[in-house]
């Protein structure tokens, strides 16, 4: 009778530290259902109920030719683009500032002021927009209070409103992604710049701005693809002055029964979309927007 245990067989069991390659995709499978299933096949179905039987184009045709269609199109984009351009200057200053800034209080502060708006909904946030920007609100009184200003001044329903508004909604999201650009950058660059005789300014857009350019035209294309899909923001804060594309969808598939002609206009939103993602990944490269993002 032996003592110590042996192995039934010749070959032994071997651990190794790397996970097999079929666990991967096994283990982001449920992930890839949930795409397929909300995602993708949703897409396809409106893409190809934008054709009708066949392949008919007449629902890009009557887009293309209505005047309200090509203007709710041409506003869509504009408020977006002015979001975007807003979201990524205020949005730096203060992911910059989360960056190198020293105190406690004002990381907190800082912090605090971007988490509150992902703890309120849509139309909380919309509710409070509006309370700012009627003519009894807070931006109409400090209007009226000052010294060189007459009247009280109404913002609710005009373009202005609705670009306020997105611009809440989205600016948290523009700053958590240019955060995660600059904390790749060093600090010390800025003030090497200055002690080589820049400006704080010119340090700032010679140095950190060149360096975080992958990250923020990533965040860039995140604001606008994710703008021009609002619904809820231009109709409460916009009213009929303010139509988005999104509304048009909306009074396409309630009010006029056109399902082929929204599922037309959401696929120009879609390749809208896909367009920005592309000419932003062919103007950073993919090796430095990966960088950026990483």
């Amino acid at each position: 009778m032996t003592t110590s245990a042996e192995p039934r067989s010749g070959r032994t069991a071997r651990w190794r530290p790397e996970m097999p390659a079929w666990s991967g995709p096994l283990l982001a499978l449920p992930l890839i259902v949930m795409v397929a299933i909300f995602v993708v096949i949703p897409l396809v179905g409106m893409v190809i109920g934008s054709f009708g039987e066949g392949f008919d184009l007449s629902a890009y045709t009557e887009f293309l030719e209505s005047a309200a269609q090509r203007k709710a199109l041409l506003i869509t984009f504009r408020d977006s683009l002015i979001v975007t351009a807003l979201a990524l200057v205020i949005g730096s200053v203060v992911a910059w500032n989360l960056r190198v800034t020293t105190s406690r209080v004002l990381r907190a502060v800082l912090w605090t002021a971007v988490a509150i708006p992902f703890l309120m909904g849509v139309v909380i946030k919309n509710y409070a927009m509006s309370i700012v920007l009627q003519a009894n609100g807070i931006l109409s009184r400090i209007w009226e209070a000052l010294p060189f200003t007459e009247g009280k001044i109404n913002l609710m329903y005009t373009p202005t409103a609705v670009v306020i508004g997105i611009l809440y909604s989205l600016l948290p999201f523009g700053i958590m992604a240019l955060v995660v650009a600059f904390n790749s950058i060093d600090p010390e660059l800025v003030r090497a710049a200055e002690s080589l005789g820049a400006s704080r300014t010119r340090a700032l857009l010679s140095v950190i701005l060149p360096l975080g350019a992958p990250g923020i035209l990533a965040a860039g294309a995140l604001i606008f693809m994710l703008s021009i899909g609002f619904y809820v923001t231009p109709v409460m804060l916009g009213g009929a002055d303010a139509p988005f594309l999104a509304t048009l969808i909306q009074r396409q598939i309630f009010i006029m029964y056109d399902n082929q002609g929204a599922s037309a206009s959401g696929t120009i939103l879609i390749v809208a979309a896909i367009v920005v993602l592309v000419a932003a990944v062919c103007v950073v490269g993919t090796r430095r927007l990966k960088r950026a993002m990483s």
